[in-house]
Parts: C-alpha cells; structure tokens; sequence
C-alpha cells in the first residue's frame, strides 16, 4: 500500500488488516511510525468508504526484552 511508510509491512485477509513496522531500541521512534501507519490505513479505509471496526483493535508488542512489556 503507497500510503504506508518505508520498512513497514501491511498483511490484507479476507475481513481484517494486519500493520507491523520493525524498530531498535528507540521506542518513541517506532510509536511514531506506527501511529502515522494507523493514520493512513484510517486515510486508506475513508478513500475507499470503508470502516474501521476499533472494537477489534489490538496491539502486539514482540520484544526480547522485559521492560517493554511495561
């Protein structure tokens, strides 16, 4: 999808999106790309006159490391 940033991965299913973008350690760097990816899949689904069903919204964090889970 063009409106999703460099190094980020969008995965289209039959009723659902997934968005993931990878990062380092710098956490507000990647809250950042993520929420400007979440920004334009919402741009995507008004172009399209498609909804977002935030009710099935959720966030996953995968980390080696403990202290991002907090």
């Amino acid at each position: 999808m063009e409106y999703m940033s460099p190094g980020a991965e969008l995965s289209l299913f039959a009723d659902g999106t997934a968005a993931s973008v990878e990062c380092g350690k710098d956490k507000r760097a990647v809250d950042k790309r993520m929420r400007d990816n979440i920004t334009s899949i919402n741009k995507w689904t008004q172009e399209w006159k498609m909804k977002l069903n935030a009710s099935k919204t959720q966030v996953m964090v995968i980390s080696t490391s403990n202290t991002d889970l907090q």
